[in-house]
């Protein structure tokens, strides 16, 4: 019966991977070793055991046996975008892994590794040269990816300069075919009429490449794909991965919490004594924001600012900073089931095209009275971007720290204008509309001559938001502060606040 690591070490062989050498004099061998992993399906079960020969490249010379390492992967925002043009186009969402991935790429650099154990052949000094790549070479991803990207390319599709990893190509109707590669995992969004074109594509890719057929896009990336047809929805949920990590860690039946973090978890008083973790402690501290912070990234919006208030301490973590890592955990294992959905009624229902949230907590950090940015940018009402970062520098007023949060807001903006013009062939008409709650900060955007002193000491580079008014890429609106949806990404929120925007960027809360 072939075993995994049997299915492996075909691949391998048969994509021509390797010439078995005798090691030349003055050349070393680098080690390898087998790895192995049970894959889990959307409810946590075990679906495949899969095995990897790998080889140990952090022993790999720079400048003989690597040069560049680089590889881009799709953005979550470029993924969301799909998601959002799939659902409200009522596109078809098809999925397909690329099998062995890396293990097409030729490579340029002569370097040799040990034969697997197990499968050796010849005497101690037969090794195998490389020919292509195999898992653990530092240059691996970026040749995978300059191989994928060469082959879409001849087929017809163009990358965008905005997201090198999105592909599009126009169909022969005249509509779009999306394609978005991250390494190896790839979904394709097409219209229905046009599945016969995407078809003859995908047998040209699995020609040249050997791929497993997912059919239509149900589970990607620990992330589950829920379609309702009839309200043109999109759900995206990580339920699976959540309670995975939550019962790793131990926090899946624990007492209830109903945000993800107070004041207090950060900043403790000063009555309570505060310890530095150990270094086995802060291990596990750094795995636990690791891992909280990939779903913070990909599909939780409400968890932007307390997870990225913890990656600021990874290098110097204290026992609250544990504390509210666990806490964080088990809000998320608490509320696990809560989805980004993309389609239906979404937030913004008098705003087509790009729009924004823009907000700051001016001096939140107590340790270094530096503000926290906000932002969350809608595509036709659908989030699909959010982030929560602390300025660079200290400002002397909110005012400031609003004007500045505006100018981080506006720089994504630009960002999604270009990934519009490059993928529809157009630029949004008119101006993207920017919500926020600061009247002075808007007036320092719209070149108020009145407030030109306040803000003589700041940067140039902050007053890119007055181009960009000047030039009607932007329009700033005025909202109260009890609309202003960014604000739960600058500063820990309590009670039916925090729930009442969750609702709102989140809209579905009913798994």
């Amino acid at each position: 019966m072939e075993t995994s690591l049997d299915g492996e070490f075909k691949s391998i062989t048969d994509l021509g991977v390797y010439t078995l050498v005798k090691l030349p004099e003055g050349k070393t061998a680098i080690s390898t070793r087998w790895v192995t992993k049970i894959k889990l399906d959307e409810n946590n079960d075990p679906c495949k055991w899969k095995a990897r020969f790998v080889v140990r490249g952090f022993s790999q010379i720079p400048g003989v046996d690597f040069d560049l390492t680089q590889s881009p992967v799709a953005s979550w925002k470029s993924i969301r975008m799909i998601m959002s043009i799939t659902a409200r186009e009522d596109h078809e969402l098809f999925q397909f892994d690329y099998d062995t991935a890396f293990l097409n790429a030729n490579l340029t650099e002569d370097i040799y590794v040990e034969q697997p154990e197990g499968y050796h052949v010849g005497g101690p000094e037969m090794v195998w040269k490389l020919n292509k790549a195999l898992y653990g070479l530092k240059q691996a991803p970026r040749e995978w990816n300059k191989t994928a990207n060469d082959f879409l390319k001849k087929i017809g599709y163009k990358p965008l300069l905005s997201d090198p990893c999105i592909y599009t190509k126009k169909s022969e109707t005249g509509r779009l075919i999306l394609i978005g590669l991250y390494v190896d995992d790839t979904i394709i969004s097409v219209h229905k009429q046009d599945i016969p074109e995407w078809e003859s594509d995908k047998k040209k890719i699995s020609e040249t490449f050997p791929i497993k057929d997912l059919g239509e896009c149900h589970w990607i990336l620990n992330i589950k794909v829920t379609r309702d047809r009839s309200r043109h929805t999109i759900k995206l949920s990580q339920q699976a991965y959540v309670e995975r990590i939550a019962n790793e860690w131990g926090l899946g039946q624990t007492r209830s919490v109903k945000t993800p973090i107070r004041i207090d978890d950060i900043y403790p008083s000063e009555t309570e004594q505060s310890t530095v973790l150990s270094d086995k402690d802060k291990k596990k501290y750094q795995s636990i924001v690791g891992e909280l912070l990939y779903a913070a990234n990909v599909t939780r919006p409400d968890l932007g600012f307390s997870v990225g208030r913890l990656c600021q301490r990874l290098s110097n973590p204290y026992d609250h900073h544990m504390e509210a890592a666990k806490r964080i955990m088990r809000y998320l294992s608490q509320t696990g089931h809560y989805s980004l959905t993309f389609g239906g009624k979404g937030v913004d229902l008098d705003i087509s095209g790009v729009s924004a949230f823009s907000d700051s907590d001016w001096a939140e950090c107590k340790e270094t009275r530096r503000s926290t940015s906000g932002c969350i940018i809608l595509y036709n009402g659908d989030v699909v971007h959010w982030f929560s970062r602390r300025q660079k520098t200290v400002t002397a007023s909110s005012a400031e720290a609003e004007y500045i949060a505006m100018f981080e807001a506006s720089k994504e903006i630009l960002w999604f204008r270009n990934w519009m013009f490059e993928v529809f062939g157009e630029y949004q008409s008119g101006a993207t509309l920017i919500r926020e709650d600061n009247q002075a900060a808007i007036a320092l955007a719209q070149n108020n001559n009145m407030m030109v002193q306040r803000i003589k000491h700041m940067d140039l580079k902050y007053h890119f938001i007055r181009e960009l008014v000047a030039d009607n890429k932007v329009r700033l609106m005025y909202i109260n502060t009890k609309n202003q949806l960014a604000d739960i990404l600058t500063k820990p929120i309590q009670g039916s606040r925090f729930h009442e925007i969750c609702d709102l960027i989140m809209w579905t809360l009913d798994g």
